[in-house]
């Protein structure tokens, strides 16, 4: 039988980006996962994120996944599912750029100028609860 259990990270600013230049890397349209930019996914701040989230075993790049028995277990995961107060359930699929004193946001993408704007009109430096959610065997 499987259980989900719902744990509280804490309050975070919850910004948002657009796939251009100015705001992302060489390659806007895909994530740090390696696949497409998505509208259920979610960046976080380098700090927050499992040190082991991308290494390299031979000439493969791997992801640090939750579910592999990571030790890091108080650090967020990529395809950690979390749910953000008012937003709603996002994947972990991205990194944020790392920004000093910035340790406390996670950035959620949108597809235009007018979404980037309304959502820094609806949650400009409010502060949003995010709870983890896991399965348990």
């Amino acid at each position: 039988m499987n259980f989900l259990t719902i744990a509280l990270l804490g309050s975070f600013i919850v910004t948002s980006y657009q796939s251009i230049p100015e705001q992302t890397d060489n390659s806007p349209c895909e994530v740090s996962t390696g696949h497409k930019i998505s509208p259920t996914g979610i960046a976080v701040h380098p700090t927050l994120l499992c040190p082991r989230a991308k290494y390299t075993m031979g000439n493969k790049i791997k992801l640090c996944k939750r579910e592999n028995q990571c030790s890091w277990r108080d650090r967020i995961h990529y395809y950690d599912l979390v749910y953000v107060e008012s937003i709603g359930p996002k994947f972990v699929n991205d990194v944020m750029a790392w920004k000093p004193k910035m340790n406390s946001y996670w950035d959620v993408w949108v597809p235009t100028l007018q979404a980037e704007k309304l959502h820094h009109l609806t949650y400009k430096h409010k502060e949003l609860k995010v709870w983890l959610l896991s399965k348990v065997k």
